[in-house]
């Protein structure tokens, strides 16, 4: 009498082989469907953020356009001012003649000859 186990023979080899690549299969589409939902996400995340790129693309635009028509409104104001500023001398130094006309012409601003 021998109490020594018997090796398991090959059908039952292969059917224990058989049932852990099952349960690799199993977990590798487990593996698959998470990446799946993963690269889904993923996927709507880029999506949403080329929406918002897109928005701020179109914000820069919109400042770019009102800081050109700033510039071109602030220039044409500087230019104003000067061109005033250059009139309020004229109407000074035509004052200032004017008065010295009148100052001659009439001292002490009481006309007639005294």
């Amino acid at each position: 009498m021998t109490n020594a186990a018997e090796p398991p023979s090959r059908l039952d080899r292969l059917e224990a082989l058989l049932a852990d690549v099952g349960d690799v299969v199993l977990q590798n589409a487990e593996v698959t469907a998470n990446h799946s939902e993963m690269l889904t996400r993923l996927e709507n995340s880029a999506f949403r953020h080329d929406e918002a790129l897109d928005r701020i693309e179109g914000a820069i635009a919109q400042l770019t356009n009102r800081v050109d028509a700033l510039t071109t409104s602030t220039t044409e104001t500087i230019q104003l001012v000067a061109e005033n500023s250059r009139q309020i001398a004229r109407n000074n130094d035509r004052i200032e003649q004017i008065l010295e006309y009148l100052f001659r012409e009439r001292p002490n601003g009481r006309g007639g000859n005294h």
